[in-house]
């Protein structure tokens, strides 16, 4: 693995780190001022916590990796790794939030169907990859691609907690 493609991992894993340092924040003086979060803005919370964590474990995988064979990046085991992870984060988060994340799915949006969409693609590109089929340069780049999705949706995320935290009806 190259120094770019390390610094970009790690530039991208702080990233991450600070969405969910801030929107913690921001959750607990919401949680102070109303008494408790609302279903919509926990949703929210969960969501940005879910994108968060993929982008940190995403940017994670494959340094941990190299130092275990640095004789070549494997960014088709990290792709696995990665996918076979997001997935179960994914139905673990979904079975104890499911309440909060319906509520938000009955509200529908634009926004909504873009982050579903979205996960599909970087899904099915991590997918792609730990076929081993794209070749090492093309992987970095779908893989990469898949870390700024993950960035991407907790950005969106946090819009919603901030919409939602000076909206009225939370």
């Amino acid at each position: 693995m190259d120094a770019d493609s390390r610094d970009l991992l790690l530039t991208a894993a702080e990233i991450a780190v600070a969405f969910m340092g801030f929107a913690s924040l921001v959750g607990v003086f919401l949680a102070r001022n109303r008494g408790g979060l609302p279903p919509r803005i926990r949703a929210a919370m969960q969501s940005l916590i879910d994108y968060g964590l993929l982008a940190l474990l995403a940017c994670a995988v494959p340094l941990v990796l190299q130092v275990f064979d640095p004789a070549r990046p494997h960014w088709d085991l990290a792709s696995g790794i990665v996918l076979a992870l997001g997935v179960l984060y994914g139905l673990v988060a979904h079975h104890f939030y499911r309440e909060a994340l319906a509520e938000v799915l009955r509200t529908g949006s634009f926004l909504l169907w873009l982050l579903f969409i979205g996960d599909f693609v970087a899904y099915a590109s991590l997918g792609v990859n730990a076929t081993g089929w794209p070749g090492d340069r093309s992987a970095a780049v779908y893989f990469c691609a898949s870390v700024v999705w993950f960035l991407f949706g907790s950005a969106i995320s946090f819009r919603g907690i901030m919409v939602l935290a000076w909206s009225d009806d939370g």
